[in-house]
């Protein structure tokens, strides 16, 4: 929240966050994450308990061993001058919070268009964008794509019987899980002569879905089931000074993760990423490094290349 503090300011917005905390354990947490909001102490949950936000899953289930019980539901609510709540946004568990940015964009679905990139697709622009670079296990985030259409164009949208409508779909991954897409509404196309009226979209059209990232405790229910250990290399390019690479060794001991923190030489780096590629080719399998990793690769060695022409 204290990342988006100065976003919600921007569009004269307060913000004020209230948990089972005492005032000392908030004053010391506050200092520690350098927090300039207020935080608001209610060590007897009777706020909490008024508001009918009281989350009676106490279980290890649902909340970790570094909480304790009584905790509120994950929540936000927009209050106006007047007291009168005006939108409210509350998830189900405790590892299930949507981050603060994403409700500034259901909130302001204009802040999606200025973080977005752009694609090209005939007769359409599409601009993806995302609430939040960043999330911690357990984050609920919202993915935006906004279509740009042309005069005198349009797609189809959902109950549109006999066309194929506008859809978004996302390809499966056991670390998150995805809520339905939500669309705007849809205007109407009529075909007197083939007496039909037919839901669609046109101009701009943002579509919006939500994203839960598995908890810790799920997450590290996969790592346990994994035989494999999970490595993450932050690799710099062999061929610039930077400074040596860190490597996390991540693996399973019994019921315990262990995490080993290692750095490699330039060579170790460097080969360890080429096996990598040379296993994803040879096994068809995906490589961990993202889109922006292998552009930026490219842009090295092209540049390389250029300096040896």
């Amino acid at each position: 929240m204290q990342g988006a503090h100065a976003a919600f300011e921007e569009r004269g917005l307060g913000l004020a966050a209230i948990t089972y905390d005492s005032q000392p354990t908030l004053e010391d947490f506050a200092e520690r994450k350098g927090i300039d909001y207020p935080l608001l102490a209610d060590p007897t949950t009777e706020t909490i308990r008024s508001w009918g936000l009281l989350d009676p899953d106490s279980s290890r289930n649902n909340i970790p061993d570094a909480a304790a019980p009584n905790v509120a539901y994950p929540g936000y609510f927009l209050v106006d001058r007047e007291g009168i709540v005006r939108e409210r946004f509350l998830d189900g568990a405790y590892n299930d919070r949507r981050t603060a940015s994403g409700v500034l964009g259901a909130l302001f679905p204009e802040l999606f268009a200025r973080e977005s990139r752009s694609l090209e697709a005939p007769h359409a622009k599409v601009a993806l964008s995302q609430s939040d670079r960043e999330v911690v296990p357990g984050s609920r985030l919202t993915l935006a794509v906004e279509l740009a259409l042309p005069p005198l164009v349009h797609v189809y949208a959902s109950g549109a019987k006999g066309y194929r409508p506008l859809e978004l779909a996302l390809e499966a991954s056991p670390a998150f899980t995805s809520s339905p897409v939500r669309f705007p509404p849809a205007g109407e196309l009529r075909l007197p002569a083939a007496k039909e009226v037919i839901p669609v979209h046109e101009g701009r059209v943002l579509l919006r879905q939500e994203i839960l990232m598995l908890g810790t405790s799920d997450l590290f229910r996969r790592l346990q089931a994994s035989p494999e250990k999970r490595v993450t290399l932050v690799f710099p390019s062999p061929y610039l000074r930077h400074e040596p690479t860190p490597l996390l060794i991540e693996r399973m001991d019994g019921s315990e993760l262990v995490a080993e923190q290692r750095t490699v030489s330039y060579e170790e780096a460097f080969r360890a990423e080429l096996h990598h590629f040379r296993d994803c080719i040879a096994q068809g399998r995906r490589p961990e490094t993202s889109v922006e990793d292998a552009l930026g690769d490219a842009r090295w060695i092209r540049s390389i290349a250029r300096a040896f022409a």
